[in-house]
Parts: C-alpha cells; sequence; structure tokens
C-alpha cells in the first residue's frame, strides 16, 4: 500500500533492516516498539496492525503518513 521497499521502511521506522525483512516473512516474535514504529510511520493505529480487525488503512492514507514521517526524517 505505501510503496516502500522494506530497506525504506526500515530506515523511516528507525528499524534494522534484517527485523523489518522478518516480519515481512511473518515472524511471529516482534516486539511492541517495533510494531509502535511500523505503525507510526504507515500511519495507522497499532491494534489494526496487531489484529487486523476494523477497517483496514487506505493506500492514500498510507501514503501521505509515509509522506510525512519522509519529512520528518529530513
Amino acid at each position: 500500500m505505501a510503496g516502500l521497499s522494506a530497506r525504506a521502511l526500515s530506515a523511516l521506522a528507525g528499524l534494522n533492516h534484517a527485523r523489518v525483512n522478518q516480519i515481512e516473512t511473518r515472524v511471529e516474535n516482534v516486539g511492541s516498539r517495533t510494531l509502535a514504529s511500523l505503525a507510526r510511520v504507515l500511519g495507522i493505529s497499532l491494534d489494526w496492525l496487531i489484529t487486523g480487525i476494523g477497517d483496514p488503512p487506505t493506500k492514500e492514507s498510507v501514503r501521505a503518513a509515509v509522506e510525512r514521517a519522509r519529512a520528518n526524517k529530513t
């Protein structure tokens, strides 16, 4: 949805690239700080990220959140 590579997402979230790759491949042992960082960058609720319950974010809202994260990195 965000149009980001794992490398770009990890940089914006301040996470190790290898860790984001692990999450993409469904490693179950993900810490709360890691999830919170990803949710912040993607502009999604931590609850939705963890449970998937509720309305999913829109492509537009995720991309807007990513743009804000990029702007804040500079």
